[in-house]
């Protein structure tokens, strides 16, 4: 009866003409996709640009049990989900989203092996591989090839044309994030504590498992590091929080408290946020 019922849904949506093209709906997405753009953002007074936007916002009114506050975004949401889950292995909750997504991973068979695959990374390599290559007609030898080839088919918006290589596109996310406010207080504070507790980023790099270079971008703001790693990395710091967008919420009470010997230094701030040195693209290595 349901499968009745939305197919019937299905072809009175495809029936319905898309006001903005004077065509018929070619999906139930794309029917919903222009839905989701004609609903109000009543945060900014202005229409959601796309359905993500629209979808982000809707998981920011839900509350998380967990602290009885809104939930900041959809990966905070996603992650709490992904808690509540069972591992039927251990029995126990899974301990983070990337744990219960490997996991998920490994309940897929392979089709060139018929067995299941050892972890999510041999999973996604496999998924890349079975892509086709619109450029050469056939299947991509490697992640690595599909990711490259993805990039060159993003628009750069400052030229308006394709990014030429995947080193220009990563580059130019990299700038974008350094402008946001939450990778500009992960810099001051990776920084600032680094210094105050005399050690360096190999050092936090050990402690909360990841390389050296992958905390020199953190330290750069080109990177905010996943949910499950911020409580770790801010707690290896001596940080009294548990996210990033704590810190956010109460950095005008806690930069006084972290750096009380810089309380007098009006320029502190701009200056742990100006351009550090640059990191080897080449060098940096995926977490």
């Amino acid at each position: 009866m349901k499968k009745t019922s939305r197919a019937y849904s299905l072809t009175r949506i495809m029936e319905r003409v898309n006001p903005e093209t004077g065509k018929k709906y070619k999906s139930r997405t794309e029917y919903e996709n222009w839905l989701a753009t004609q609903q109000i953002n009543p945060e900014t007074g202005k229409k959601f640009r796309t359905r993500t936007e629209y979808a982000d916002y809707l998981i920011r009114q839900k509350i998380n049990p967990e602290t009885g506050k809104k939930f900041r975004s959809g990966t905070e949401y996603e992650s709490y989900l992904a808690r509540q889950r069972v591992d039927p292995e251990t029995g126990e909750n899974f301990a983070s989203e990337t744990e219960y997504r490997n996991y998920l991973a490994r309940q897929r068979v392979s089709s060139k092996t018929g067995k299941k695959f050892k972890s999510g990374t041999e999973c996604v390599n496999y998924l890349a591989t079975q892509q086709i290559n619109p450029e050469t007609g056939k299947k991509f030898k490697s992640k690595t090839e599909y990711e490259n080839w993805l990039a060159t088919q993003r628009v750069n918006p400052e030229t308006g044309k394709k990014y030429r290589t995947r080193t220009e596109y990563k580059m130019a996310k990299e700038k974008e994030r350094q402008k946001r406010e939450k990778n500009k207080i992960l810099r001051a504070i990776v920084r600032t504590r680094l210094g105050d507790l005399g050690k360096t980023q190999e050092w936090l790099g050990e402690r909360i498992g990841v390389s050296k270079c992958t905390v020199r971008e953190y330290a750069q703001g080109k990177s905010i590091p996943r949910l499950e790693k911020q409580e770790k990395l801010l707690r290896t710091l001596g940080v009294p929080y548990k996210t990033i967008d704590e810190c956010v919420d109460d950095w005008d009470n806690y930069f006084t408290s972290l750096v009380p010997s810089l309380e007098e230094e009006p320029d502190f701030q701009n200056r742990a946020f100006s351009s550090p040195e640059s990191c080897d693209i080449g060098n940096i290595a995926a977490e």
